[in-house]
């Protein structure tokens, strides 16, 4: 099954199921990833265009598969070999015990020590056991895991890196999480990043990484060692041997988790419909949003009742643009003033109105006041919502451009619809004569029923011998069209001499069509010209409403279902099994849940505050901007000196664009600073947010040559860093807590061995936190195009992520609610074909 935090990787098996990098051809790779399922993703980045500086990132996560020893060497074969046992500082208790197991196997056993073993003393060996057990000591200590590194580090300083007949093993116990419940332990994951690059740097050690079920003696592991070195991640659990593999994970479209629904209150707080972001009217949400008052010329309303028309459901598919900002679904509404802005004249709290505002579908809504009207009084809310949009487009397009007339001829396209329906009353109103199609035998049967003479089929170009049937053979004078392709090409066939043809459909129209004849052609966008022309608009929606109150109009149908089943509604649109108008009825009161407020993306809060360490430079930095540009409202920086005058320019820009970026100096690893940081985020009230760990110290070099001092340098940011920031947030309840490390943890890169083991140790802490029902998200980053080490090293299995597609990448992580994950693009060129 998959397990949440980082781990080394086998090599692939004798049948071939793994595909692998790196390594020698008598030496395992610590890379190993299932063929069948990345093979393709190899493929597909050979044939990418040459020169591409950067790649699409690529997902991964561990998975641990039942693989059995091979059973041609029994336990008891250890008899009278002579094996070295040594423990790594965590307790001995491991050691001692698998010592008494090998003994009474008939090994000859000794238990040495991991910073004296020479050549010579493990001449003659069958096998040299490195044993940490950092479960039996405190629950969680840094510091304890930095001791069990650099005695590991001893002892591959000690023991040479020539072939011979002693190969290594490292044994934790409960140290992975393999099986459900397991918990894993961070302070022996670090051991494991730590040693996947030894692995590749010193072949000679023969290096196999074991974890055995601490619900079992460590007579569990005497087949491993009699098996003789595999060089690969195994755990044993209930009996079953496991070995770790990697395989593509990459987040599910419609699979976001997070952010998590809040309890919010009708006619209390601000909140409504937003469309997801996977293109399904599934993923419609209640969205919180952050009360504003309104402005100049501006009303608050709290809505009653919201119309839907066809383009929220486009929309909701995602198949408008945008421009980037999430599109505000609904127009129309009805309900009551709240609060009026300046120089508004005419409102007052406690009226009740019915219009047009931008974003009417939920429970408040700023709006033009000039764009509404008083509600009639006795007419419903739910009955006013379904007028004003419907009854302007149809007036704007029959009488104010088409000049419609009595006498005259119009064919009225979808005229079930509402802006059909309004059409329709509005032409007999003006003593046109109405041709009106539908797209079921349903909708035509309820036309005529309804009076309407001359009904026909929209789905069927019938329509157009039908219509010069009628005429005559003359045309209509009118087409309000919103068909497409050849139904809308017949429709301009039917024009009669000097006829207008009115385009209402949202499709791509913007190349007027040619005509003969002296007929005109005209495209309506409402928006625009509520834009334009607001008074005209308003004076219109006064008399419709005055008409309709008074019965020379007539109210249109529709539909009413309330607002949290709006999907419902929305599926009913795009299917056309609806009549007239659909409308969303708000209650006044009442619980409900919403998503969070966010801005552009889903994994900012807007106004909130988020801590980054390492954020002066780097990608510190460019999560700081990021998270500016999508509505932070504080951003506090923690690095170890003052930004350098590139950064602090940037910074700069970012507090103009109306971020405040607040600098904490300091060390990550020391007592106070993560304190400061929590602090100055939290100051006023302000709520924090998020927290992102970018902070490191590079010291690469291989490991032999390295020294406590190298390691704990390194080390100190990262691991004593997170854990800093994990004491100093306990109390808060951030939306996420991520921490970066890198791909050097998965693949063994060469020359960061220090690195490794402090990213194996945040990998695993994730878990740690999430086991204890703390937010946490770390990712195993691979080289980032531009920013720190620019290119992967030679041979490494990644290329570069380019730096929005990195962050791209982090977002869905965090939606997905993931613990740890595994981000690079794949290098073909690394890769055997």
């Amino acid at each position: 099954m998959a397990a949440r935090h980082s781990t080394p990787f086998s090599r692939p098996d004798a049948a071939g199921t793994g595909l692998t990098a790196g390594g020698t051809p008598d030496t395992p790779p610590p890379l190993s990833v299932e063929s069948r399922q990345v093979r393709g993703l190899i493929e597909q980045r050979r044939a990418a265009p040459p020169g591409r500086a950067s790649a699409p990132a690529t997902f991964f996560e561990i998975a641990w598969h039942e693989q059995p020893l091979p059973d041609d060497r029994p336990p008891g074969s250890v008899a009278d070999e002579r094996w070295l046992v040594a423990d790594l500082g965590s307790g001995g208790a491991l050691a001692t015990e698998l010592a008494g197991v090998l003994t009474a196997a008939g090994a000859r056993c000794e238990l040495v020590d991991p910073g004296h073993i020479t050549g010579t003393t493990r001449a003659d060996a069958a096998g040299l056991v490195l044993c940490a057990d950092p479960a039996t000591g405190p629950e969680l200590s840094p510091e304890l895991s930095l001791r069990l590194v650099r005695h590991t580090l001893a002892a591959v300083r000690e023991h040479p890196d020539t072939p011979g007949p002693c190969p290594v093993w490292l044994l934790t116990r409960g140290a992975r999480a393999v099986s459900p419940g397991d918990a894993g332990h961070p302070d022996a994951a670090a051991l494991g990043g730590f040693a996947r690059v030894v692995m590749r740097e010193c072949p000679g050690l023969r290096l196999t990484l074991a974890d055995a079920d601490p619900a079992a003696g460590a007579g569990q592991l005497l087949p491993e060692l009699a098996a003789g070195p595999t060089g690969e991640e195994v755990a044993w659990r209930g009996g079953v041997r496991y070995v770790a593999r990697l395989v593509p994970a990459p987040p599910v479209p419609g699979g976001q988790t997070w952010p998590v629904p809040e309890p919010v209150v009708y006619g209390q707080d601000v909140f409504r419909l937003r469309p997801g972001d996977d293109g399904t009217l599934d993923g419609l949400r209640l969205v919180a949003e952050e009360r504003r008052a309104p402005g100049p010329g501006q009303v608050e309303v709290r809505v009653s009742a919201a119309c839907l028309d066809f383009r929220d459901v486009m929309n909701a598919f995602g198949l408008l643009p945008s421009a980037g900002q999430w599109p505000h679904l609904g127009s129309d509404l009805a309900g009551t003033v709240t609060a009026v802005g300046p120089d508004v004249e005419g409102f007052a709290p406690g009226d009740r109105v019915v219009g047009v505002a931008n974003g009417s579908s939920g429970s408040f809504v700023v709006t033009t006041a000039a764009l509404l009207r008083a509600l009639p009084e006795g007419m419903a809310a739910a009955q006013a919502a379904a007028l004003p949009t419907a009854y302007l487009t149809a007036w704007y397009s029959l009488c104010h451009l088409a000049r419609l007339a009595p006498g005259r001829s119009v064919l009225v396209h979808a005229a079930t619809g509402g802006v059909g329906q309004a059409a329709v009353a509005l032409a007999r109103h003006r003593g046109a004569r109405v041709l009106a199609t539908a797209g079921s035998e349903r909708k035509r049967r309820w036309l005529r029923e309804s009076g309407v003479e001359h009904v026909m089929d929209s789905r069927t170009l019938a329509f157009v011998d039908d219509v010069r049937r009628i005429t005559g053979g003359r045309g209509v004078d009118v087409v309000l069209n919103s068909l497409t392709g050849a139904g809308r090409r017949a429709g301009l066939g039917l024009l009669a001499p000097g006829g207008h043809f009115v385009e209402i459909g949202h499709h791509d129209a913007t190349r007027p069509p040619r005509l003969k004849d002296g007929a005109t052609f005209s495209r309506v966008l409402l928006d625009k010209a509520l834009e334009e022309q607001p008074e005209l608009m308003a004076a219109q929606l006064e008399s419709v409403l005055g008409d309709v109150a008074a019965g020379r109009l007539p109210a249109l149908p529709h539909r009413e279902l309330p607002l949290e089943k709006a999907a419902e509604a929305m599926r009913a649109m795009a299917a056309a099994e609806h009549i007239g108008r659909l409308v969303l009825t708000v209650p006044g009161s009442g619980a409900a849940r919403a998503l969070p407020p966010r801005g552009s993306s889903p994994a900012v809060r807007p106004g909130a505050a988020y801590i980054i360490s390492g954020g002066l430079r780097g990608l510190g930095l460019e999560a700081a901007e990021r998270l500016a540009r999508h509505g932070a409202g504080r951003i506090v920086l923690g690095g170890r000196s003052h930004p350098r005058p590139e950064a602090a320019a940037r910074l700069d820009r970012v507090r103009a664009a109306g971020t405040e970026i607040r600098i904490v100096l300091g060390d990550i690893a020391a007592d106070r600073t993560a304190g400061r940081l929590v602090a100055a985020a939290v100051d006023g009230g302000r709520r924090l947010a998020g927290v992102l760990h970018t902070a490191g110290v590079p010291d690469d070099g291989p490991a032999a040559r390295l020294t406590d001092e190298r390691v704990g340098n390194v080390w100190r940011p990262k691991a004593e860093g997170a854990w800093r920031l994990h004491l100093a947030t306990l109390g808060h309840r951030p939306d996420w807590w991520v921490a970066f490390s890198s791909a050097a943890t998965l693949v063994g890169t060469p020359g960061q061995a220090a690195r490794a083991a402090a990213d194996a140790w945040l990998d695993a802490f994730a878990a740690w936190r999430r086991a204890r029902g703390l937010p946490a998200l770390t990712v195993s980053w691979g080289a980032w195009q531009g920013v720190g080490r620019e290119r992967p090293a030679a041979g490494e299995a990644h290329a570069a992520i380019g730096v929005d597609e990195g962050f791209r990448a982090l977002e869905q992580l965090l939606t997905h609610d993931r613990t740890w994950t595994g981000v690079f693009p794949l290098n073909a060129g690394a890769v055997p074909s």
